[in-house]
């Protein structure tokens, strides 16, 4: 899959590549500094959990369960909550 920047558009691979920026012209070359680091992911329960450290250190055990277990002071989890609703969309 891909993720995207809900409010410039811009989608990235999961190799951290940017393989769209809706603002450039379709002839247009896609910078090389638009890419960005990719770190391991999991999904869970619709929760995006990122570990930005090394890939060796990554491990699955570390993800909470459940939403509710991000709670528990136990799991060490940074939690950021972001939201924002943006008039975009760029599918």
């Amino acid at each position: 899959g891909k993720l995207e920047c809900l409010y410039h558009g811009w989608q990235f691979s999961s190799k951290g590549e940017c393989v769209k920026i809706p603002q450039l012209e379709a002839s247009a070359q896609i910078p090389q500094a638009a890419c960005v680091k990719a770190f391991p992911v999991a999904v869970r329960e619709g929760i995006v959990y990122v570990f930005p450290g090394s890939d060796e250190a990554a491990t699955r055990a570390r993800i909470p369960s459940s939403a509710f277990d991000l709670d528990d002071p136990s799991t060490n989890a940074n939690v950021i909550d972001f939201q924002v609703d943006l008039p975009y969309d760029h599918s």
